[in-house]
């Protein structure tokens, strides 16, 4: 068969390229006996749980006065309604910053206001020694209804809105009332407003003149919201035998609780035909103040932060810094080493308060961020921190065994790496503890962290041969004789 001379040149080429394959292969791979390998594993990337913020519940201040009926036809307190008071009184008391001043509904004209009077509250703060003078223990409290329903009351008149104004007006000055305290009022009456007017005994039912008493001195003492909470009959007069309907109370509790004047307008009593009153006539007494802890409204303060702690794990790039602070709207990506509205890392700080407000607060000790403009966290946001683990630079590079020198040949990810002392590698010898690691190919020179100590035959990595996380050198070499 003719040969065309094409042909004859593709035949000639290949020969070529096999020869030089081969005799690459046999130089690298088939004489060379050592061979050493390492690789660096991908860099990890830490990241914090969702760390939320904080809030305060603050125990609103809350000032109850307890009128408790003693008129000549209720001359007893049932244990039922004995035990409902003091199932309030506790409930209170882990609810609310308290004052209860307990007090006869009726007093002789020749009686003190305060006559029988008690008083349960949450501390002493602002009593003066004439109201420290009635405080007694919860323990007691209800143990004193007995006192105060057989107080002396000298006739059948019977007035619970002057006397609600009276005795509050009365203990204003020693820290029972206090300014800007939710007050609360609670008759209990087993009949209704009964006063002896030019020589007869009328009910009134034009509440208008008592009403804006207790509106005015609401005012004066600043109170957020005031209630008459109402214990009375609610059915008709003498049924049942002994209680009369209290509809003058009834009245004023309903204008009480609707008064347009409340800053904070109560809305637990909705739909009631007499918000506020509640019929003592077979009442489960155990339930019957209920309303009483519904109608506060708790007061949360939220916190506010401008430090925030990075809680990472590893040896961490702050340089990689990220920080994800969520909230209501959606999650915001703030900027690193910005001081208007991002972040700024700061490092380890001891006790530093991360809460501004409401006071300064929450220290921590560890790494920390300064968060800054619309970075700041508010309760409820959340935030999340992440970084990658810090770059691992190897400048040294250790053989597998003692090489000829002028046999090594080296690769770093598959390129060929030049034996050189400004780019490439450079035989040290043996060398004992060497820490494997450099600062980075800028400062070769200077050691890496976290250490890694080895011994053994070396070769000294400079510029571009230097090998990081992610990357592969191998060197092949044949041995010393």
């Amino acid at each position: 068969m003719k040969v065309k001379p094409w042909q004859r040149i593709q035949f000639l080429i290949l020969i070529l390229s096999l020869a030089v394959l081969a005799s690459c292969s046999k130089e690298i791979f088939g004489t060379k006996k050592g061979k050493a390998t390492n690789s660096v594993k991908q860099q990890d990337t830490y990241t914090t749980n969702k760390i939320c913020s904080q809030y305060s519940v603050v125990k609103p201040k809350v000032d109850f006065l307890f009128l408790w009926d003693n008129s000549a036809s209720q001359t007893y307190v049932e244990p039922a309604l004995r035990n409902g008071f003091n199932n309030l009184v506790y409930r209170i008391s882990s609810d609310f910053d308290h004052h209860i001043l307990m007090a006869p509904l009726i007093r002789s004209n020749s009686d003190s206001i305060n006559i029988n009077s008690f008083l349960v509250s949450y501390d002493n703060d602002g009593l003066t020694s004439s109201a420290l003078n009635r405080q007694v223990p919860y323990d007691i409290a209800a143990s004193k209804l007995d006192q105060i329903v057989s107080t002396f009351n000298g006739g059948n008149q019977e007035n619970g809105f002057y006397r609600a104004y009276e005795i509050i007006n009365d203990n204003r000055t020693n820290g029972i009332f206090r300014n800007n305290a939710y007050l609360m009022i609670v008759v209990m009456s087993n009949g209704d407003v009964r006063t002896y007017t030019n020589g007869y005994w009328v009910h009134p039912y034009n509440i208008t003149t008592d009403k804006n008493r207790l509106i005015n001195l609401q005012a004066t003492l600043g109170n957020d919201q005031m209630r008459f909470m109402t214990l009375v009959s609610h059915g008709n007069d003498g049924v049942p035998s002994g209680f009369k309907r209290g509809y003058a109370y009834m009245d004023m509790s309903s204008q009480i609780y609707y008064d347009a004047g409340q800053a904070i307008r109560p809305t637990d009593q909705a739909g009631k035909t007499y918000p506020d009153s509640y019929n003592i006539v077979g009442a489960d007494y155990n339930r019957i103040f209920d309303g009483i802890n519904q109608s506060i409204t708790v007061v949360t303060i939220a916190h506010q932060y401008n430090y925030w702690p990075v809680d990472l794990q590893g040896n961490f790039d702050p340089q990689t810094l990220r920080v994800t602070k969520y909230t209501d709207s959606g999650n915001i990506s703030l900027t690193p080493n910005d001081t208007t509205n991002g972040f700024v890392y700061l490092g380890h700080r001891t006790n530093q308060n991360t809460r501004y407000s409401p006071t300064p607060g929450e220290p921590y000790t560890g790494n920390v961020v300064r968060l800054y403009g619309s970075g700041r966290v508010k309760y409820p946001d959340c935030v999340v921190i992440a970084a990658d683990e810090h770059a691992s630079y190897y400048g040294y590079f250790k053989l597998s065994g003692k090489p000829n020198p002028s046999t090594i040949q080296c690769t770093k990810n598959g390129t060929n790496v030049p034996a050189s002392t400004s780019n490439g590698f450079e035989y040290l010898g043996n060398v004992s503890n060497q820490n494997m690691k450099v600062e980075s190919p800028a400062n070769p020179d200077n050691p890496g962290t976290p250490a890694d100590i080895q011994s053994g035959y070396m070769l000294k990595l400079r510029g571009s041969a230097i090998y990081t996380n992610g990357e592969t050198f191998q060197c092949y070499f044949d041995p010393s004789t």
